[in-house]
């Protein structure tokens, strides 16, 4: 896969998209999702009380689940991190 496979997108179409009511309502989703897997961790249902490892590994794989749920949930972020956004132009920088 060539970097150049994929357009960057303008601050402009990140906002719009950032704005979209379904971008919205996918990041209520995950927000809902980590509150269920968060109250699943407090409610001891992880816990094997004849397995410390069992329960160990069930608690890191919720933990990770939130971790993948919050990444995933920071759109703007990782757009950047892979230098999917276009850089501001000079003119808008100078009004910015």
């Amino acid at each position: 896969m060539s970097d150049l496979q994929y357009k960057q997108v303008t601050q402009p179409q990140l906002e719009l998209w950032l704005d979209n009511p379904v971008t919205l309502a996918l990041l209520k989703c995950f927000d809902w999702y980590k509150k269920d897997i968060q109250d699943e961790i407090n409610s001891g249902s992880c816990v094997d009380s004849s397995n410390a490892d069992l329960t160990s590994s069930n608690i890191h794989l919720r933990l990770g689940q939130i971790q993948a749920l919050t990444t995933a949930g920071e759109l703007t972020d990782v757009l950047d991190r892979y230098k999917m956004i276009e850089p501001k132009e000079e003119k808008e920088l100078e009004v910015a």
